[in-house]
């Protein structure tokens, strides 16, 4: 409620908003006892209170960034840099991995930029579809989304239309990879279990150390130091420790 003094009839006052909540003027007139708005001519704008914000993105298989984020008061037309909360992403820290849920692409985006609405632009490389990724030491690792093999590529050198090459590996067709402390963890297609191979000296020879014998069916693995976390359908998390193997999950 906005309160006004005596309007004689036929005329207007500008008033200001509540300052403690709103921003802007407010324009009033009177007609025959009666006082109306004109809004053509002034308006009053909500100030923010404290709260949360979701910071999300494109929509895809493996990853999914869904976090709230805290703010303070905002004045009205007033900005702030907020910092997100970490996600489940991929390395490095302050880029965003994703693959499109339609054309199985990789695009990035820097952190600083999610936002609900936030676009990818164009994929990262258009030449090979991928059913996910993973880095390190500046190289991209993907798996191939039309023959389940392995590929990778320099950072650096990724561009929308860098070729991969050959598979780094001929011995195993996997689904899904994932990379630590320099080994390379891969889930293999036909009996869903996890492998895993040294990536110093890896040939498209080498052979894969089998790391579970179970039936569960596994569709992603991530790993975290000593400790695999396996994904059942999306629904269920599991975890094994490494050196470990043969244990159940």
């Amino acid at each position: 409620e906005l309160s006004h003094g005596l309007i004689p009839h036929a005329t207007s006052i500008m008033l200001p908003c509540p300052a403690s909540t709103f921003a802007g003027q407010i324009m009033l007139k009177c007609f025959d006892g009666a006082v109306s708005l004109d809004t053509s001519r002034g308006s009053c704008h909500r100030h923010c209170l404290p709260g949360n914000v979701s910071s999300g993105g494109k929509p895809n298989d493996y990853i999914s960034i869904r976090r709230n984020v805290s703010h303070g008061s905002l004045l009205h037309g007033s900005e702030r840099n907020l910092t997100c909360k970490p996600g489940f992403m991929q390395y490095p820290e302050d880029q965003l991995y994703v693959i499109g849920v339609t054309d199985k692409l990789p695009y990035r985006i820097p952190l600083r930029l999610l936002s609900p609405t936030c676009g990818y632009g164009t994929a990262i490389n258009e030449y090979k579809e991928v059913l996910c990724v993973a880095l390190a030491e500046k190289i991209m690792y993907v798996v191939g989304a039309q023959d389940n093999r392995i590929y990778r590529q320099t950072l650096s050198m990724v561009n929308p239309t860098s070729f991969w090459g050959e598979t780094i590996s001929l011995t195993l067709l996997a689904s899904y990879i994932s990379i630590s402390n320099g080994y390379i963890f891969a889930l293999g297609v036909f009996d869903l279990e996890v492998y895993k191979q040294k990536l110093d000296g890896m040939t498209q020879d080498s052979a894969w150390e089998k790391l579970s014998d179970d039936t569960l069916p596994l569709t992603s693995i991530t790993v975290v130091k000593n400790t695999i976390y396996a994904s059942v359908g999306g629904s269920r998390i599991y975890k094994k420790d490494q050196l470990t193997p043969f244990t159940k999950w």
